[in-house]
């Protein structure tokens, strides 16, 4: 036995200087890459082991303990001491590069024929290198935390290579196959040597197509698990998809408010020849809805065949609702005051957001089922009238009425210019004028915030005059102090602005 491992020692020694022959300072000087980079390579001057059972990257978990000449029990890949000593192989750590990094490791000792994990590399890299991953002498490549499964040699030996550069990786996210998902996803830089933990593909898969995984250089994962990225400049993950017989159709019936329904369906789909989505298009299975009826599709009628688009995904597809006709004074007109207001640019009047429900609670359409003619000259009290008239069926008329109620009007800018010794003259600043709502600002200035009918006095800003957005004001009175406050006038009067106060003295 000894005579055997002395031999084995005599022929390993004669590889590793072999093997330090090849491995000259200007081959790797030059390019500190210039390492196998293919899984089961042989570096120059080696002899090649029989791998084990475990592939790089899997965790060994021992199954089976055994026992040494004393009875102790031990695990293989455990890293004790007492491995019987022809059971042990010696792993080695040897720097690639003396030139680009310094430092030694010690050997480790390991069971043959199990899984050994990859411990951080000691070794420092010199100014503008960084660690960029451990090479097997058979050739095969790893990162620390790794495992790797080792043979029935006596002794192996593992080179820590180092590149140029710095620390950090780059992840890019792409696509398998460009023509199955459209988007884009934003590279993420991380530490090199750290772990990442794979996102959700925000990629829009075509029609026919779902995401199935992330091919990544550790194998297939799922979004949301975690892979280790290694001591490289840049990765590169791609997003994976799988052919789909379904696609998720929503169906809505169009209504809306509490008669509005919609469901979901997967249907089977074919192709045609122009690799177009093809479905044919279902029965409904809305509820029915008192004051309408399902009359098609909005596509086509249930039965028909409906292209999908390339790019669609999970379509909606609407029902035309046929309608029951009312009388137009059955209706119900409600006005959202509070919401957003369309201007008339013609007429400078503001018209509010509106709905008009029939007598079953069907949202009916403007222009489909009725029109609306606005009384512009009559408002009384910031109200204003609108007349609406049944058309493709409905009968009658119906008036409403509305409130007009302009934006607030803002002071933006207050100062004075003291001159005399009991006046003054202020300059107002306020938002702009918007000829559609109104061609007026009134300004009231007071020597109370209360406003009292005969402690304040009243300006008026034009909008004809310049289309300014300031008034300058004298003030006569000797007044310590001002308040102001302002409003838009003219078609309404709307409401007033936050009073601002200044100084005089």
């Amino acid at each position: 036995m000894k005579l055997k491992k002395i031999i084995r020692k005599i022929v390993m020694s004669a590889a590793a200087a072999l093997l330090a022959a090849a491995m000259t300072v200007t081959s790797f000087a030059a390019n500190p890459e210039n390492l196998p980079t293919v899984s089961g390579g042989t570096l120059p001057g080696t002899i090649n082991v029989t791998p084990g059972t475990v592939t790089p990257g899997q965790i060994y978990t021992p199954t089976t303990e055994k026992e040494d000449r004393s009875g102790t029990k031990y695990q293989p890949g455990k890293y004790t001491n007492n491995i019987p000593e022809e059971e042990r192989t010696t792993i080695h750590f040897v720097l690639a590069n003396k030139e680009i990094a310094t430092g030694e490791m010690k050997d480790v000792i390991a069971a043959k024929n199990c899984s050994f994990q990859l411990p951080q590399p000691e070794f420092k890299a010199k100014d503008g290198y960084t660690f960029a991953r451990y090479v097997g002498f058979d050739g095969r490549e790893f990162q620390p935390g790794e495992y790797i499964s080792l043979g029935d040699a006596d002794e192996y030996w593992v080179w820590a290579c180092f590149r140029p550069g710095n620390d950090m990786t780059t992840v890019h996210f792409k696509k398998e196959n460009s023509s199955m998902a459209t988007g884009k996803m934003d590279d993420v830089k991380i530490k090199s040597g750290s772990t990442l933990k794979l996102p959700e593909c925000t990629f829009v898969p075509i029609i026919g197509y779902d995401f199935k995984y992330w091919k990544t250089p550790n194998g297939n994962v799922k979004p949301g698990y975690s892979i280790k990225v290694g001591n490289v400049d840049e990765i590169t993950v791609y997003a994976v998809y799988d052919r789909v017989k379904y696609v998720t159709v929503t169906f809505d019936n169009g209504l809306q408010g509490s008669k509005h329904e919609s469901y979901k369906s997967d249907i089977l789909f074919e192709y045609d020849n122009k690799k177009h989505g093809i479905i044919i298009l279902p029965k409904p299975i809305f509820k029915k809805v008192e004051g309408a009826k399902f009359k098609s599709w909005k596509v086509g009628n249930p039965g028909e065949k409906y292209t999908l688009a390339n790019s669609e995904k999970g379509p909606i597809i609407y029902a035309e609702m046929d309608k029951t006709k009312v009388k137009m004074s059955e209706c119900t007109v409600k006005v959202d005051y509070s919401g957003d207001w369309n201007v008339v640019t013609k007429d400078r009047y503001i018209i509010p957001k509106y709905t008009v429900t029939n007598k079953y609670g069907i949202v009916l359409e403007e222009g489909v089922d009725f029109k609306a003619e606005y009384n512009y000259n009559y408002y009384v009290n910031n109200k204003a009238q609108m007349v609406l008239t049944g058309i493709n069926g409905n009968k009658g008329t119906k008036k409403a009425y509305y409130k007009i109620k302009p934006p607030k009007q803002n002071i933006t800018k207050l100062e004075c210019e003291k001159y005399g010794s009991d006046k003054g003259k202020i300059f107002v600043g306020f938002d702009k004028l918007n000829e559609e709502i109104s061609t007026k600002v009134e300004i009231q200035v007071s020597n109370t915030d209360k406003f009292y009918a005969e402690e304040y006095y009243k300006y008026t800003a034009d909008l004809k005059e310049g289309r300014l957005n300031y008034k300058y004001i004298d003030i006569k009175e000797p007044w310590d102090n001002i308040y102001v406050r302002v409003r838009y006038i003219d078609i309404v009067n709307g409401d007033w602005s936050d009073v601002k106060s200044l100084k005089l003295k």
